[in-house]
């Protein structure tokens, strides 16, 4: 298979992954974490034998390969990409103070935080500043056992510096 243009071709590491909480999810669970190493390129910024980790539906898969447009790639050996920002929640959820046990599915994810990691593409947002960001758009990733969101910087409602 060879990507053309701004594709991708991608294959699924294989290694465990262990959240914080010591939880061990093998690489056969179903998770949005799931990291992928960079097969065949059609595009500069994302080169053979990277790591990355990309969000959205693939545009075609043959085997445990997957063709993966570059505009889905959040991240590429740790380093945000195009107008993404990864930000450090103060807390994980957004949870209302009640006594009822809410399950971990039906938690909102934080939508503010510090911005830790921008995009080259990013324009409004500095390292640093806390941002707010519209309800479901972040995206949930552990970098070195860390809980961070990521979220494209269209879906920021404010920046403060």
């Amino acid at each position: 298979m060879k990507p053309l243009g701004n594709n991708v071709v991608v294959k699924k590491k294989p290694r465990e992954m262990v959240r914080p909480s010591g939880i061990i999810i093998p690489e056969t669970a179903s998770d949005p974490n799931s990291e992928w190493g960079v097969v065949v390129s059609g595009n500069e910024k994302v080169s053979e034998g990277r790591e990355v980790l990309y969000f959205g539906k693939h545009c075609y898969a043959e085997g445990d390969m997957k063709l993966v447009h570059v505009k889905k790639i959040l991240l590429c050996d740790g380093d945000v990409l195009e107008g993404n920002i990864l930000y450090a929640p103060d807390t994980l959820y957004n949870v209302p103070e009640t006594k009822l046990e809410i399950p971990d599915t039906s938690k909102r994810l934080n939508t503010e935080g510090e911005v830790v990691s921008i995009g080259a593409d990013v324009e409004e947002v500095a390292l640093g500043d806390r941002i707010v960001c519209r309800d479901g758009s972040p995206i949930h990733v552990i970098l070195d056992q860390e809980d961070y969101l990521i979220v494209n910087e269209k879906n920021v409602l404010y920046v403060r510096k």
